[in-house]
């Protein structure tokens, strides 16, 4: 799952927790769910380590592919 995909299925006060959880915005998980910004390394290491539904090659496939998806 990918962070608009995310964020299609979720609610505000899930999207919030997962923020503060991992010490960023929510608006800022936005832009990056809307292709207004990219997920960098650290943050999508840190995505993927708090909610298990998102995948490391689903936010960054020019660095982790498909090949990393299981």
């Amino acid at each position: 799952m990918d962070l608009k995909a995310y964020f299609e299925a979720t609610k505000p006060k899930e999207r919030r927790a997962l923020a503060e959880k991992i010490g960023t915005s929510e608006e800022y998980l936005r832009l990056c769910a809307n292709g207004h910004r990219q997920t960098g390394t650290t943050l999508a290491l840190k995505l993927v380590a708090a909610e298990p539904r998102l995948k490391l090659a689903d936010l960054r496939p020019d660095i982790w592919g498909q090949a990393v998806a299981a």
